[in-house]
């Protein structure tokens, strides 16, 4: 997100359905802005979707996140 100082604007979200119906992106609230599983003991995938909003100034050039996630149970 930041290449020599710029920032760049985006959202997460859990599915295409929730950014095109303007659903919650990734949160902290348990059953409405997160996602639900069941552990099988084996690696499991969950699809992170990403949007970038049009309308930014920008300087060309590299940029990066971090992106922490909790796992509850």
């Amino acid at each position: 997100m930041i290449s020599s100082g710029n920032l760049l604007a985006y959202q997460l979200y859990r599915s295409t359905s929730d950014r095109t119906a303007g659903s919650p992106t990734w949160g902290t609230t348990i059953g409405t802005n997160t996602y639900a599983g069941t552990a099988t003991g084996s690696q499991q995938t969950v699809p992170v979707y990403g949007e970038v909003p049009t309308g930014q100034t920008l300087t060309p050039g590299s940029y990066s996140d971090t992106v922490t996630i909790t796992v509850t149970f």
